[in-house]
């Protein structure tokens, strides 16, 4: 079957809330506008995986990278990582940060390093992602690029 990775459009935004919260990912802060930084992977005609990045000044908040379960074990979040984090440096962002509580191995494996929440960059950490939505229980990482 073809994979397409392309940017997210305005009206794949239910389809890409549906694959978030069926992989118990946060969805409240999810806009259309958003999207613009969102990449899709697109399987059969249909939204398989998503990444996306919320973008404050030269950092990049990495969020919402999913794989539909059927398609989990295949390198397809390798895939949409290199394209996001490619994506990144083309914009001239020198970082990535995220949060997480499900994945710390997958991003250890692709360079990212565990920090201190605290010692994200200030408008990092006044996003909804880190202010609001990830529990304290998140771990912090970040990735220089």
């Amino acid at each position: 079957m073809t994979k397409i990775i392309q940017q997210a459009r305005r009206f794949d935004i239910d389809r890409i809330k549906h694959l978030l919260k069926n992989a118990d990912l946060p969805i409240e802060d999810i806009t259309e506008e958003m999207l613009q930084n969102f990449l899709i992977l697109i399987i059969g005609g249909e939204i398989k995986g998503c990444v996306g990045l919320e973008i404050i000044d030269e950092f990049g908040l990495l969020r919402s990278l999913v794989i539909n379960s059927e398609y989990k074990g295949q390198g397809l979040g390798k895939i949409l990582l290199e394209e996001i984090e490619n994506w990144a440096r083309s914009n001239n962002l020198t970082a990535l940060y995220l949060l997480t509580d499900t994945s710390p191995q997958f991003f250890e494996k692709h360079e990212y390093v565990n920090i201190q929440r605290n010692a994200a960059p200030t408008p990092i950490k006044e996003t909804m992602q880190f202010s609001h939505i990830c529990g304290d229980n998140a771990l912090t990482y970040v990735k220089k690029l």
